[in-house]
């Protein structure tokens, strides 16, 4: 037997497709009534199953326009729906001169025995329309009702899922915040723990008069205080996972001058910073450098009672986004037959290092009036996680 099958859901027009023709049925299928006249329009087809709630024309509409047809009225028309479906759905599609209603689920087995029993009171010709059927304007009062009925249900429906997108929103939100509060007191301790560590240090550099200790502490004290530095930021921060690097700099600059307790007006610290916001990946390794740069300038630029500058630059081009830190002073200058590259000191071996391997950058010292060190790298090297 020829059998159409109307519902705008693809999933559901695959199920009844399989179960038809694997009962040796031919199934033609449309997505709404308007689909479904054009494919009974052809001739041909001894069935229709179809579902109610579907755009354009719904199934209530198609199953009246079928019944008031003098040359499809005697097509035998299953009702098969689910959504919104109570008894009174029932009582119009049948008023309407539906042959059977069957509600979803339905088991394979019973819903073949169904189409079985339409197919064969359709061949002893009982599934013409019945004689006394209820008036036009009846149906029609009926068919809005139940339009109505329907509809009220699926804005129900919709409003109940909306409280669930927004209750769902709200946990979601809540969790974010939870997580955000743990970065946040990560990096508040993290922060502390440095401070822990620095005071244990000046402590334990107390127990010796030697200046080389105290100059190693207090270098120590200095690369920790850096990296602290980006810690406290961040928590201080809307972001969680950058800073604007150019008020670390101005901070992280402004705090070793202190931290060498230098003549008031010995020298002067000068800045060009523009806005670069990073990632604390990046921040961390340059605030490294920057320690060792604005340290070696403060302590071996002007000796004795010299005075001067250092000018200390940020800057990041538009067309590659490379970013270059600059760090330059106007003192003595690096010593006759000093080879930084092959220097004994920590300091400088160290700065190279972090920059070619953690920044992948490069370095160049340049001796001009002084001493100035600029690298360069980019500021997407690595990617943002939280």
């Amino acid at each position: 037997m020829k059998i159409l099958i109307v519902d705008d859901h693809e999933e559901n027009l695959y199920l009844l497709q399989s179960l038809l023709q694997g009962n040796g049925h031919e199934v033609f299928s449309a997505e709404n009534g308007v689909e479904a006249l054009k494919i009974l329009e052809a001739g041909g087809i001894e069935m229709i199953i179809s579902d109610i709630l579907m755009p354009i024309m719904d199934g209530f509409q198609l199953c009246r326009n079928v019944k008031t047809s003098e040359t499809l009225r005697n097509i035998p028309f299953i009702v098969y729906t689910a959504t919104y479906t109570d008894s009174q759905d029932e009582c119009l599609a049948l008023n309407m001169g539906a042959d059977r209603f069957i509600v979803k689920p339905c088991e394979p087995d019973v819903f073949m025995q169904i189409v079985h029993e339409a197919i064969a009171a359709a061949r002893r010709g009982e599934c013409s329309p019945k004689e006394k059927q209820p008036c036009e304007a009846e149906i029609s009062r009926m068919y809005s009702e139940r339009l109505v009925k329907k509809l009220e249900n699926k804005v129900l429906e919709a409003e109940q899922e909306l409280r669930k997108r927004q209750e769902a929103e709200k946990a979601l939100q809540m969790s974010l915040d939870e997580k955000t509060q743990l970065i946040l007191e990560l990096y508040h301790r993290t922060r502390n723990n440095m401070q822990v560590i620095i005071s244990i240090l000046t402590l334990y550099a107390g127990t010796y008069k030697e200046e080389y200790v105290q100059a190693m502490v207090k270098n120590t004290v200095n690369r920790i205080q850096a990296m602290a530095m980006v810690h406290d930021k961040l928590y201080q921060s809307q972001n969680l996972s950058s800073i604007n690097m150019d008020e670390y700099i101005f901070d992280l600059s402004q705090l070793l001058e202190q931290s060498h307790n230098l003549k008031p007006g010995k020298v002067k610290l000068s800045f060009d910073l523009e806005p670069v916001p990073a990632l604390i990946d990046i921040v961390v390794p340059c605030g490294l450098v920057l320690n060792e740069l604005i340290s070696n300038a403060l302590e071996h630029a002007f000796p004795d009672d010299r005075v001067g500058e250092i000018q200390i630059g940020l800057h990041r081009t538009a067309e590659d986004g490379i970013v270059s830190i600059s760090v330059s002073d106007n003192g003595v200058g690096l010593p006759a037959g000093f080879d930084y590259r092959n220097s004994t000191t920590i300091g400088l071996p160290t700065v190279i290092a972090i920059v070619k391997l953690q920044l992948q950058g490069d370095i160049v010292f340049k001796e001009e009036k002084g001493l100035s060190c600029t690298i360069r790298f980019q500021n997407n090297l690595y990617r943002k996680r939280i």
